[in-house]
């Protein structure tokens, strides 16, 4: 992901830079799921044994990083929707596949939270990441609705990111 304007803080042990990104759109496979601690594990698993995964990340000449991007627009029944993707290259075709979903961010600053080697997703979540941009002087960004992370990648000793869409201010 391209972006500029970089700022770092350190939030309770967490990395955070605060970076300005263009607008960008991304594309991938999407559901409804609740927050139950398997649905999105299902929804990654289902993908992965049906070659959707690895459609994705070899779908240009560089692997693609593949974001869980979840948003506030659930279905009635569900907590939220998630929607597994990549990063769609600008004015290009990634895929030639049925069922793709399409979703734009616009422009905005993104504190990125880097949950090291040494720490773990769930420590990052019970901190509360909304919080923690607080701490800093951003909140969330409404007009972009979403946040990105790679949480399904991680495994202890590896690097993962949670990117929280913010403006700066208070709420």
């Amino acid at each position: 992901m391209e972006h500029t304007d970089q700022k770092s803080f350190t939030v309770h042990g967490f990395c955070v830079q605060i970076i300005s990104k263009p607008a960008f759109e991304l594309i991938g496979f999407t559901r409804p799921v609740n927050l139950d601690g398997h649905s999105i594990g299902d929804f990654f698993t289902e993908l992965a044994e049906q070659g959707k995964l690895s459609l994705l990340k070899g779908s240009s000449a560089t692997p693609r990083q593949i974001w869980a991007c979840l948003s506030e627009e659930g279905d009635k029944g569900f907590d939220c929707r998630c929607t597994v993707c990549v990063e769609a290259p600008e004015g290009q075709m990634l895929l030639n596949e049925s069922g793709l979903f399409r979703k734009k961010a616009p422009a905005s600053q993104w504190a990125v939270f880097e949950v090291g080697k040494h720490q773990s997703p769930g420590e990052l979540h019970e901190l509360d990441v909304y919080k923690m941009a607080a701490e800093i002087g951003y909140h969330f960004n409404w007009k972009v609705g979403f946040h990105l992370d790679n949480q399904h990648e991680w495994s202890p000793g590896k690097t993962m990111w949670f990117w929280l869409p913010v403006v700066p201010g208070e709420e």
